[in-house]
């Protein structure tokens, strides 16, 4: 992909380690979409938007599929030097209804197209509700669950599973290796649980959640991609790792653990894992009220980010709100994200949100001192009724951009 970083996060805990691709789609009305060079939507799915471009100028087209009328839309570029937002000038901009469709002639600030890296913003009513993306990474992007013509998938039964991994030195490759590597195989029982729509997957081991998603050109689940602390003579760098499990039936999967300590040493630990009994998850009702939330080490690319310099990112403590529809969860809203940026529930899991980076989370600083805007995506599975983990996953927009993840742990406060 060209400029902007797409993470596919991975989930860490071999060799020292703690601890892709989900998300945006078209929707039925999405098709009248088709061919803009820029496409948006909403966390929930329901509101779509694209920009046709022509050189400065363009078309911005959105398109309502939720139950409700929209605020009126706005546009914004970020100038990547400063951090500092720029609006595009529009034609004309009203509330959309349900099931409506509106457009608007705009006109980019700078006197060009904007550039693959650069980064656009959707707001509705004033309220933030997505962030554009190219058409070739809307397009990889898509889940099933907007796009089920796309969907060629094995669905792996949900239930326990025995999982074995083999984690030799054979597979090490490449210099600066870990000077005493230990040959073994890791054995043992997990929990994989499939959502309904086939898309996405919450997989317990040893203790651990990790949240799958695939996209609509590929069978493979991939996790999201952890950073990991590797101490070198020229000081701290950080390593990467993460799984992926690629169902070859109902039963039966095979898949990889890819680990990189990004000092020259890389290895794919093969994995298997058989279906030993089916289950469905009891589905939580998730306390209200106020709740504690911390990251683990948050890593953009070699930037170490603190969460209290992204006045957006719910930290330390937030909000958390939670809608039903008959008693069934649909979605959460949390802390300071706005409606547009709920975390929708993936049915038939305890897991809400996505790890699609669709939320722009503040603008923070580059160890250059340079501007680094920091856009989000946030998957988080009850674990509890009071406690919840999960990931964030990150593309960074500056001069330098980046990508990372962080590991998310939220416990309710107030309690039920």
């Amino acid at each position: 992909m060209k400029g902007r970083l797409i993470v596919c996060l991975l989930a860490a805990f071999v060799l020292g380690a703690a601890g892709c691709s989900s998300s945006a789609g078209g929707a039925n009305g999405g098709s009248s979409l088709d061919g803009n060079q820029w496409r948006a939507v909403t966390t929930d799915g329901k509101v779509l938007s694209g920009i046709a471009v022509d050189g400065a100028a363009g078309v911005l087209r959105v398109v309502n599929e939720s139950d409700a009328t929209i605020g009126a839309p706005t546009l914004a570029i970020y100038d990547l030097n400063t951090g500092e937002p720029v609006e595009i000038s529009l034609s004309a901009s009203s509330e959309i209804p349900s099931g409506g469709t509106a457009g608007a002639n705009l006109t980019f600030p700078d006197g060009a197209a904007p550039a693959d890296s650069a980064l656009l913003t959707l707001s509705l009513g004033n309220e933030p509700a997505a962030v554009f993306m190219t058409s070739s990474e809307y397009s990889e992007l898509s889940p099933v669950a907007l796009d089920p013509s796309l969907a060629a998938y094995i669905d792996p039964l949900s239930g326990e599973w025995s999982f074995e991994m083999d984690l030799g030195v054979e597979y090490l490759t490449g210099t600066n290796c870990p000077s005493a590597p230990l040959s073994m195989t890791s054995v043992g029982e997990c929990t994989l649980i499939v959502s309904s729509s086939g898309y996405a997957a919450t997989w317990t081991i040893d203790g651990s959640v990790i949240a799958l998603s695939r996209s609509a050109s590929s069978n493979a689940f991939e996790s999201a991609a952890y950073y990991f602390e590797v101490e070198s003579d020229e000081g701290t760098v950080y390593g990467t790792n993460g799984w992926t499990l690629t169902p070859s039936s109902s039963t039966s999967i095979a898949g990889t653990l890819a680990w990189n300590n990004n000092l020259g040493c890389s290895a794919n630990y093969p994995i298997w894992m058989s279906h030993n009994v089916s289950s469905s998850p009891v589905i939580h009702a998730l306390c209200e009220g106020t709740w504690n939330i911390s990251y683990s080490s948050m890593v953009c690319g070699g930037n170490v980010i603190s969460p209290a310099s992204l006045p957006l990112l719910p930290y330390p403590q937030g909000t958390l709100d939670v809608t039903y529809l008959l008693e069934e969860p649909i979605s959460l809203t949390l802390g300071s994200f706005s409606n547009y940026q709920s975390l929708p529930n993936i049915g038939g899991t305890n897991t809400y949100g996505t790890l699609l980076p669709n939320i722009v989370l503040g603008t923070t600083t580059d160890p250059a001192g340079a501007p680094l805007t920091i856009v989000g995506g946030l998957q988080l599975t009850a674990v509890s009724p009071t406690q919840m983990s999960g990931v964030l996953v990150m593309n960074g927009f500056g001069v330098t951009p980046c990508s990372g993840a962080a590991v998310v742990m939220m416990t309710s406060v107030t309690g039920c």
